[in-house]
């Protein structure tokens, strides 16, 4: 099975960092994830990932008011919800992936 993480973020942000560091953490102890990093345009990876072809995707973002410190959430595309402080909605950029990756999941991390 072919995995990936897609970690987005920006070390500058303080917290907004914490999934590049999870990224760097699973590169060096997990050698059989691909890890792309996203940073703060995770689009920019797409063609990436399109061309990895990942069985499994885990894309990781911090996120604020979770009620735990980290849980896999269900991006929903309502216009009452806007999940992104990056160039495009976090909801977009999973149905961009959808067509090469065979399972996503999106996991956010408290930093609060």
């Amino acid at each position: 099975m072919k995995k990936a993480l897609l970690v987005i973020g920006n070390e500058l942000r303080g917290d907004d960092g914490v999934a590049l560091y999870l990224g760097k953490m699973i590169e060096k102890n997990l050698p059989k994830w691909k890890v792309f990093f996203g940073n703060d345009t995770p689009e920019d990876k797409i063609y990436k990932i399109r061309d990895f072809s990942p069985d499994l995707l885990v894309m990781v973002d911090s996120v604020i008011g979770l009620d735990s410190k980290s849980e896999f959430l269900e991006i929903k595309s309502s216009s009452e919800y806007l999940f992104t402080t990056h160039n495009i909605p976090t909801h977009i950029l999973i149905k961009i992936l959808e067509p090469f990756v065979k399972q996503i999941l999106f996991m956010g991390i408290n930093v609060k």
